[in-house]
């Protein structure tokens, strides 16, 4: 049997600040992709499509579900 971390205080802090960093990059990233869409960037980059330009710029078959929100 594995032993469960002991677990305090700073441990939750520490949880909060770095939950607040990835808030804050998949809002940023988020803003990112919806300008290069619809401004249709990608075309200016020279892909094809839309999803090419997920797949080959950023390995993504498409916009994961936490950054359409």
């Amino acid at each position: 049997m594995i032993a469960e971390p002991m677990l305090g205080a700073s441990d939750a802090e520490a949880f909060r600040t770095l939950a607040a960093r990835v808030h804050h990059g998949v809002a940023v990233a988020r803003t990112a992709l919806a300008e290069i869409h619809d401004r249709r960037l990608w075309c200016a980059a020279g892909y094809r499509s839309w999803g090419d330009c997920l797949e080959r710029e950023f390995g993504m078959a498409d916009i994961p579900e936490v950054m359409q929100r």
